[in-house]
Order: structure tokens, then sequence, then C-alpha cells
């Protein structure tokens, strides 16, 4: 029993010279080694403000494929992803009534016609009335009416293509019984499209026609230019403007109801300050940045920022910063608020100001 006693009071005084040994070496600086990072000064610009809305892209010609009559279908002459042509016949419903009703029909006129001859003989020899004659004319002329209304009902059989362009995915199978109205298949031709997209009412006087735009879908480093073609006069409840703009032709990265952000110009501009973005730590709980620490420059902050705009590989910082704060730009994913560093040049991040800014002096 002794020997245990003595033996967990060893451990006991081993443990805690070691305790004291690591915090004696961490007070010295050896426990934990300074992060090489790399940092850019915030820097107030006069940035040129820029009007941005959000919309969609659209075809020109585009449509959802529909059927004016129900019927059923007998015949298919499309695959999914076609391209046609104007006026190709891409379902063909079932006519076999509209046919036997045409065909009684013209047995109908041409025993009409014969009536009409043998009227207009009589009333040329004064052996007939003129009210037998007027009778057998009308009578022709009411079923020639009655042919071209039978002959279009039979067009309405036949559902054909609006304009050339390349189909979509079909909705419908041969057999399939369809009603005035279904949706059939879209039919796209994407070689003009242009956006649909909304600003706030205030913008309206920096507006107008043949104005030149910037089109971005997601991707920073793609762009398109566009021309506004129309702008509603109407303004909605929510204070918002219809715009569309065509797009420049031959960009055809650009696919029909694509989301889009569309950038103008503003006639207006003011001091911002910005950073580069790889400076950003976003997370769902705030975006923030580690800044050099002023008190003590071997150390830094994390401070909670606000961003604005960004601008090419910059981001404006709306709070947070002052301008002139070093802002760690590379190596921040292992640091933590007081963390130790050293701050190293690197020739490999370099940022050019974003075009058509310029920096404040002074």
């Amino acid at each position: 029993m002794k020997r245990l006693v003595i033996i967990g009071l060893v451990i006991a005084a081993l443990g805690g010279g070691g305790y004291v040994w690591l915090g004696k070496k961490e007070q010295q600086g050896w426990a934990s080694y300074p992060t090489q990072v790399a940092v850019v000064p915030a820097m107030e610009i006069v940035s040129a403000k820029r009007m941005t809305g959000i919309g969609s892209v659209e075809a020109k010609h585009q449509v959802m494929v529909s059927s004016e009559v129900s019927g059923q279908i007998t015949e298919i002459n499309f695959n999914s992803g076609d391209w046609v042509q104007k006026g190709d016949v891409l379902i063909q419903l079932n006519d076999d009534i509209e046919q036997a009703d045409k065909t009684r029909l013209l047995a109908q006129k041409e025993l009409a016609i014969q009536q009409l001859k043998r009227f207009k003989t009589l009333a040329e020899q004064k052996a007939g009335s003129k009210e037998q004659l007027d009778k057998a004319e009308a009578e022709v002329k009411m079923v020639e009416s009655e042919i071209n209304k039978m002959d279009a009902l039979i067009e309405q059989k036949k559902i054909v293509a609006p304009f050339e362009g390349r189909m979509g995915i079909r909705r419908v199978h041969l057999g399939e019984f369809i009603v005035n109205g279904q949706a059939i298949v879209s039919l796209i031709n994407d070689d003009e499209l242009f956006a649909n997209f909304t600003l706030d009412d205030k913008t309206l006087s920096h507006l107008k026609v043949g104005q030149h735009l910037t089109i971005r879908n997601g991707d920073p480093n793609k762009f398109y230019d566009a021309v506004i073609t129309s702008i509603d006069p109407w303004i909605d409840q929510s204070g918002l403007l219809a715009i569309q703009a065509d797009i420049v032709a031959g960009q055809t990265h650009l696919v029909s109801g694509m989301y889009i952000k569309a950038e103008l110009e503003s006639p207006f501009s003011s001091n911002a300050l910005i950073i580069p973005e790889t400076g950003i730590a976003y997370s769902a709980y705030g975006n923030s940045v580690f800044v050099v620490s002023k008190a003590d420059p071997s150390k830094v902050e994390r401070r909670r920022v606000t961003i604005g705009d960004r601008l090419g590989a910059w981001v404006e910082i709306s709070e947070g910063i002052d301008a002139g704060d070093q802002v760690v730009i590379s190596g921040q994913h292992k640091l933590q608020n007081n963390s130790l560093i050293e701050i190293v040049e690197s020739d490999t991040l370099q940022f050019e100001l974003p075009k058509g800014q310029k920096r404040v002096e002074g």
C-alpha cells in the first residue's frame, strides 16, 4: 500500500514539474512561432458608383409550343434537341372526322355548282326566276365557306414550328390525347438575346435608350456588353423600373432563363475604402479581416467588417477598418485574435486598382 502511495506522489511531482517547465518555456516564447503573412494597407479611392440590377436572359424568339385544339397524337415529327425550320409540322393530331366532312362538303359544292349552271341556263332562256338563280349562287358560296372553315380546322390539327429554332425536351407521346393549351415542347432560337432587369426608380433620370451596360452571370471574370432598347414607363408598387437591353450578338455563353446582374455607370462618385477580396474571411456569422495591431505590430486583431460593392479583385469596406490599416491578405487561415505574425514581402500578390478608380492622395 505504501509503495502505491509513493509511486503516486512521484508521478504527481513529475507532472507538476513538467507543467511548470512548459509554462516557463511558453512565457519565454518557445511554445508558439509567428505566422508569416502578407499585408496590404486599406486604400481610400474615388469610386465611380455603379447602378446595378438583377434580372434574367430571354431569347427574342422563344415559346412553349401548344395546341389550339384537343385531339389524339398520330404523328411526332421531331426528336428532343432537333433544329427545326419555320413551318415544319411537329405534331399531327387525328383529323379523320374533319377530312370526312371536307369530302362531304366538296361533293355538296360540286352539286351546288351544277345547280347554279342549270339555273343560269334557265335564266338565259327566260324559263327560270331571278330568285332561284340568286339562291343557287348563295348555296355555292355557303358551301365554299364551309370548306374553308374545314380547311382551317384541319390545319389546326397540325402543330407547326412558328419560327426556326431548337426543340427542347418533348413532353408528350405518340397516341396521347392532348387538350388545347397543353404544353408540348419548348422552342428557342437564341441567336439573339436580350436581358430583362430592374433598377430603383431613382435611377430613371440617368437612363436612356441606347445606353451601354455590362451583364454578368456569376463568374466575376466574364462579362457581356448590352445596349438598352426599352425602358418601361410603368413603375411597380415596389418602386422598381423594368428595363430591357439587347445583348451584343456572338456572346454564346449566355442561355435563355439564365440569372444575370446588370451594371451601368452612374454619374455620381464618392470616396470608398477598399482592400483585396483575398483578405476577407467570409462566415455565416459575419465577415471579418485580420489587421496588424497598432499597439503591438507583432500581433493581429480580428475585425468585423461590413462589405459593399466588389470592384474586380477588390471589395469596398463600409465599416470596421480605417484607411491605412494593414490588412492580412495571405496566411490568415492560420491566425486567431492576437496571433503572433511575421510580415513578409511577396511579389506574387500584386493587385492593380480597379478600372476607372483613382487613389485618394494625402
